[in-house]
């Protein structure tokens, strides 16, 4: 079947990035083609990149980040030459069978981005609209009293699954029927199928850091954690003033970067799950619901830290090897049950069963 796609696939994030690529591998694996829908102008994704300065802080972050945010706007666009991309014009003239929401935080309602009728399979002219594993971040049902076209757009979606517990509470409130909780598209495949090969940027060792923000107590906690077992403080894609390297990579590099490191620090979803995947010693701060929701179903609680953790709590968590045999347990049959239920959609879907 020809699949549209539409999620953030070209965000300023690897994780984004990543689990649209994930999608298109195994989307592509089971013999489908696979295009990406575009839901921003050229211009709308460079201010992504490099926001409006509104603020004196604004302009002084902007002088001080200015280059490495153009060296990843660069690179990130690079990394765009894997994707087919189509513009919603062309969707009539490829006949497409069906579109796919997801994944990512493309129903979070608070985010002006995922507004856009196109995350809800709306005004795109396609009937076959299902959704694998979205998730609608720390909104909650009430956000969703101002958008009763969203609501009902969302009636209309077969879905496949969800992504979280919070985003099945939610979508069980709007359209009255509980979803099944999927794995990301980045567990769909193999830790080894990530295996892109990479530059080994950074000769000491290091942690590595994945975050949009670090709040102040943890940023002297990892520079204390780092000068007492002589490491290097290595950001990337994000940048961190305050770290010894800001690394500038492909986002197919990104788990090269985390194999390589001691033991890594993140905040973020993807950056959870590659650190999980690896089988990294970590400390992950589950500021979301979604990434607290990540660690409690895999069985991962030991690796979570919260903004009240003391400096030897955090050392703890970046010292101890996480038990990934429970890890590896959960995260396996996850993926099965995963990959079962997206193929039967997608099956169903071709023999003329859809909804």
């Amino acid at each position: 079947m020809k699949l549209g796609i539409v999620t953030p696939y070209d965000s300023a994030n690897y994780g984004a990035y990543l689990q649209a690529y994930a999608s298109k591998v195994f989307l592509e694996s089971m013999g489908h083609e696979v295009f990406f829908i575009q839901f921003r102008t050229e211009e709308e994704r460079k201010d992504v990149f490099f926001k409006p300065v509104t603020s004196l802080k604004g302009m002084i972050r902007t002088i001080q980040q200015g280059k490495y945010n153009k060296l990843m706007y660069n690179v990130m666009s690079e990394a765009l030459d894997l994707f087919t991309v189509i513009n919603p014009s062309e969707i009539r003239g490829l006949k497409l069978d069906a579109v796919i929401l997801g994944s990512d935080e493309i129903w979070n309602i608070n985010v002006k981005t995922f507004q856009n009728p196109y995350f809800y399979g709306m005004n795109l002219g396609i009937d076959n609209r299902l959704a694998y594993a979205p998730s609608m971040g720390n909104a909650d049902l009430c956000d969703f009293k101002n958008f009763p076209e969203i609501i009902e757009g969302l009636r209309q979606i077969k879905i496949i699954g969800v992504r979280d517990r919070n985003t099945q509470s939610i979508v069980d409130g709007i359209c009255g029927k509980l979803s099944q909780i999927v794995c990301d598209p980045t567990c769909l495949l193999d830790a080894a199928e990530y295996n892109f090969g990479h530059q080994h940027f950074i000769k000491e060792k290091y942690i590595l850091v994945y975050s949009y923000n670090v709040n102040s107590a943890f940023r002297e906690y990892l520079k204390k954690y780092a000068k007492q077992r002589n490491l290097k403080l290595v950001a990337v894609c994000m940048y961190q003033s305050w770290c010894d390297y800001n690394i500038c990579c492909s986002p197919l590099e990104f788990g090269g970067l985390i194999k390589d490191a001691e033991c890594v620090f993140t905040t973020t979803f993807h950056g959870t799950i590659f650190t999980l995947m690896l089988h990294k010693r970590c400390a992950v701060e589950a500021k979301s619901k979604k990434v607290f929701d990540l660690i409690q179903w895999t069985g991962m609680m030991e690796t979570g830290i919260s903004a009240e953790s003391s400096y030897k709590e955090f050392c703890d968590s970046l010292d101890t090897v996480p038990n990934y045999e429970t890890y590896d347990i959960e995260i396996k049959k996850k993926r099965c049950d995963s990959i079962a239920l997206y193929r039967a959609a997608l099956e169903a879907l071709e023999d003329g069963k859809y909804m």
